[in-house]
């Protein structure tokens, strides 16, 4: 796998600009920001089969957020031009609608255009989702819920879905628990067994933390 750096600069032009959105969007940050689109980059590549997917898989992962920047009407222009900020003659047509088609479905659970590079995106992007960084992300992302329920500290709220969590520890759990289901590579189930296993530890400091307090099961 290539180094971020390595990667930043083959794709310099195309870096710059994303860059520049997110640091000029009205809706940057919000649990998807730079931090969380190199990320998700990076993981694409390690867990990418073959040199050339981990390379499309890059540039997706990359621009992947764009919805989460730009206005409806604008986001389809943003993207293509994007991918005019690709070097030339890097990817072929055929490659270059591969990764419009990847980032325009990447939230689609089964995808009309399934592709290696849509895979390999997606499978990257919920990997990251289970990592660490997603406490705090959820915390970005969901700020108008309660960090937690004290009396669904020992398991979720049945009434929690995966749209809409009653707590941001909620969202982390049906997200960590779900994902692995819904991995296809074998590099990243390999993965998401690991992280599953750091959040069934992190559930338990958790759930340690409020009992020393007499605040677990207690009802505000």
């Amino acid at each position: 796998m290539r180094t971020f750096n390595a990667y930043r600069e083959k794709f310099a032009a195309l870096y710059d600009a994303v860059k520049n959105m997110h640091e000029t969007s009205p809706h940057q940050h919000r649990g998807h920001g730079l931090d969380h689109d190199v990320a998700v980059a990076q993981m694409a590549a390690l867990i990418a089969p073959t040199p050339r997917i981990a390379d499309s898989g890059w540039v997706a992962a990359l621009i992947h957020s764009t919805d989460r920047l730009v206005e409806k009407d604008v986001y389809p222009a943003q993207l293509n031009e994007y991918l005019g900020l690709i070097p030339p003659n890097l990817f072929s047509d055929e490659e270059l609608e591969e990764i419009l088609l990847a980032v325009l479905e990447h939230d689609a659970i089964s995808p009309p255009h399934k592709s290696s590079t849509q895979e390999i995106l997606q499978d990257a992007d919920k990997l990251v989702n289970m990592q660490s960084m997603v406490l705090i992300r959820s915390g970005q992302f969901r700020s108008k819920i309660p960090a937690i329920e004290f009396s669904y500290v020992e398991k979720t709220n049945p009434a929690s879905i995966y749209h809409a969590p009653k707590s941001v520890l909620d969202g982390c759990r049906i997200s960590i628990y779900e994902y692995p289901t819904l991995i296809n590579t074998q590099k990243g189930k390999k993965l998401a067994s690991v992280y599953v296993e750091r959040f069934r530890q992190y559930e338990q400091w958790v759930l340690e933390d409020h009992r020393l307090l007499d605040l677990a099961g207690i009802v505000l």
